[in-house]
Parts: C-alpha cells; structure tokens; sequence
C-alpha cells in the first residue's frame, strides 16, 4: 500500500514542514491543496522548496478554484 497524506497550505513555511515530516516519516509522497483561496503561485513555491530539497519525492497539486487557464497562466 501506498501512503500519500494531504498538506493543507496555510503559509508557506508550515505547509514545506509538514510535507518534510510526512516525507521523513516513509510517506510515499505528499500532495498540496489550498482551500484558502490563495494564489496558485503560493502552492507552487511550496511545491518548488520541496522540490528542492526532495527531488525524487512525489509531490501532487490540487488547486481548488482555479479553472485550467488560470494555472496555465501560472505556470
């Protein structure tokens, strides 16, 4: 079984923390979402710092409210 826990972004700092905790801990990934209607840049500085300092993890974006357009604009 694989295990993939949901980190809330609150801010930043706290959200890249508990992806490093779950990641430490033996998940086999994490994946980020934002309910807080904040931009798509926040979730990809997140996922970006991650990205940085676990390069081989598996990290999935969830990006309430935002149509496709707008996170391709984003990205």
């Amino acid at each position: 079984m694989k295990v993939f826990p949901v980190v809330h972004i609150n801010n930043t700092e706290r959200a890249v923390h508990e992806a490093e905790v779950a990641l430490d801990m033996g998940a086999d990934g994490v994946y980020l979402i934002d309910h807080h209607g904040g931009e798509p840049d926040t979730t990809f500085e997140v996922f970006n710092t991650i990205d940085e300092h676990r390069p081989d993890a598996y990290v999935g974006v969830n990006l309430l409210g935002y149509s496709s357009a707008d996170v391709l604009r984003t990205m």
